[in-house]
């Protein structure tokens, strides 16, 4: 799906002039060795292409990050804002081994103080560690015991899921990030794993969603990793739909929905107010949009180019972007 509308829009808007690599659903060509699918669906495993987050990252440190400190690996329908990564990233040593994004889970055995929290490498896994229960989906259910996730075995095509006979090389971390709104990855994180490492994972890790595999590959390939947790989406969603004297249980579930996923087309007021936020607090950011419905984003790029570091269009005339409120508006599709 290289040529997709989806990713046509997005070279287009936010990712115009950024370097990146791209991994479509179905590779061919030089990608066509990356794709693996998973080995059987499950409530955590809904999708053939769960490798490619990894591969991804992978990808792009052996070519298009050699003058780069940091790495935002994303999904394609995730809209990430650079002021506010950049914003982020302040004070932030790109040497050192860092990973910012949303932390959708976390277990007891993980604090984060003042939004942070340092993980070590785990003791490697035992026969007697494996995940109880069987299932490759129990990832973040036995993350709290620290167990051993996803045993495989060599197949022909390289490596398969085997509960009778596999080995299990990696520990569960005790806390994952949400994938869809991007997982900023350091220059030192990236250095510090060999490609053989970062290959091997990726080929053995055949168990959960992207996102899962990805930390759960860094929390055992690198001694230790400093895990940033990013609330400004929340925060920027609370400014652009919380309402004085209305009740906060009406609006919470509005914040938290679009700080995740975007909901801006299926409820016409989230999209009139989070536009409008672009233009009325034009010093915040958000740190990423997730699930944009297509009709939307050029919406969104046009309403926020100074979060992208670029210039407003002429058209546009100026970064206070006119609301659209009539049915021309990507969320009356």
């Amino acid at each position: 799906r290289a040529e997709s509308s989806r990713f046509q829009l997005s070279n287009a808007t936010w990712l115009r002039g950024k370097p990146h690599i791209f991994i479509p659903d179905q590779p061919t060509g030089p990608w066509a060795a990356l794709y693996k699918p998973v080995h059987r669906k499950s409530a955590f495993e809904r999708f053939p292409t769960d490798a490619n987050m990894l591969w991804a990252a992978h990808v792009a440190n052996s070519t298009v990050m050699h003058s780069s400190d940091w790495l935002f690996v994303g999904d394609d329908d995730s809209m990430p804002f650079e002021r506010e990564i950049q914003r982020q990233v302040r004070g932030l040593s790109s040497a050192e081994p860092n990973v910012l994004g949303y932390v959708g889970f976390s277990t007891p055995r993980v604090r984060l103080q003042r939004g942070s929290a340092e993980l070590t490498r785990p003791v490697p896994c035992r026969a007697a560690d494996v995940c109880a229960g069987g299932t490759e989906g129990d990832e973040r259910n036995n993350s709290e015991h620290g167990c051993c996730a996803c045993p495989t075995a060599p197949s022909a095509n390289g490596w398969k899921v085997s509960w009778s006979k596999g080995v299990a090389s990696y520990r569960v971390p005790p806390l994952f990030f949400y994938g869809g709104t991007g997982i900023l990855l350091s220059r030192g994180v990236l250095d510090a794993i060999t490609s053989a490492d970062w290959v091997s994972c990726t080929q053995r890790m055949l168990c959960g969603p992207s996102d899962d595999r990805l930390l759960t590959c860094i929390y055992n390939l690198l001694p230790r990793v400093c895990a940033i947790h990013v609330d400004q989406n929340e925060n920027f969603m609370r400014g652009a739909l919380q309402r004085a004297g209305v009740p906060a249980a009406v609006w919470n579930d509005a914040v938290w929905n679009n700080a995740l996923w975007s909901t801006m087309s299926a409820a016409p007021i989230h999209g009139i107010r989070i536009i409008a936020h672009f233009a009325d607090s034009p010093a915040h950011c958000p740190w990423s949009m997730h699930k944009l419905d297509t009709s939307c984003i050029q919406v969104v790029y046009n309403a926020s180019m100074h979060c992208h570091g670029h210039a407003p269009a002429a058209h546009v005339g100026s970064q206070k972007f006119v609301t659209p409120v009539g049915r021309e508006a990507c969320w009356w599709r």
